[in-house]
């Protein structure tokens, strides 16, 4: 994807801009939460991507993207100028139950494993679809279906609503379906 971008078309890479990167210690998060901060300060002091085009103004904030082998993550960080935007209410702050998070991840790699994700390709068969992206939201959907109709006791037995665990479900699913299709199974 580095080289995706049509300067000519108005079309350009996030990735041709500064971006920024930040270790999280789960032991101590509180540390890559004060550079998370000085980050955002930054970048709301001076837009970069703005002053890349010989523009000056503040930025809003920053899009994490975390990498995992295990799912796709991200969330936004504002600055102070940027927080209270909607009806001027200042947003509440809603810290993050790591252990919580840990759990429902060890949950869905228990729940979705590779057996139940490879039953979705057998229903893009049954079903006479083909196997390419345009098939995602079929194949997503079918797998967190199966997921409610064959374990919903099991997400309940471990504190979990359907509702919490889905988009950790559907990004598990979408993921190995995207890899498989990249590896070029099932032409």
């Amino acid at each position: 994807m580095k080289n995706l971008s049509s300067p000519e078309h108005k079309i350009y890479n996030i990735e041709d801009f500064k971006t920024y990167e930040v270790e999280i210690d789960f032991n101590n998060p509180k540390v890559a939460a004060e550079e998370m901060l000085r980050i955002v300060d930054e970048v709301e002091s001076e837009c970069p991507f703005s002053k890349a085009f010989g523009v000056s103004g503040t930025g809003e904030g920053v899009v994490w993207y975390v990498k995992t082998n295990r799912n796709e993550v991200k969330f936004k960080t504002k600055g102070d100028k940027h927080e209270g935007k909607r009806g001027d209410k200042k947003k509440t702050r809603v810290p993050i139950d790591i252990e919580r998070v840990n759990s429902m991840n060890e949950l869905v790699d228990t729940i979705v494993g590779d057996g139940r994700l490879q039953q979705g390709f057998d229903q893009l068969r049954e079903n006479n679809l083909e196997f390419s992206r345009k098939s995602t939201g079929f194949y997503v959907n079918w797998v967190y279906a199966d997921v409610l109709k064959e374990d919903l006791d099991t997400i309940m037995g471990n504190g979990f609503e359907p509702k919490e665990v889905k988009g950790v479900i559907c990004t598990k699913a979408r993921k190995y379906f995207f890899e498989k299709l990249d590896s070029g199974y099932g032409l």
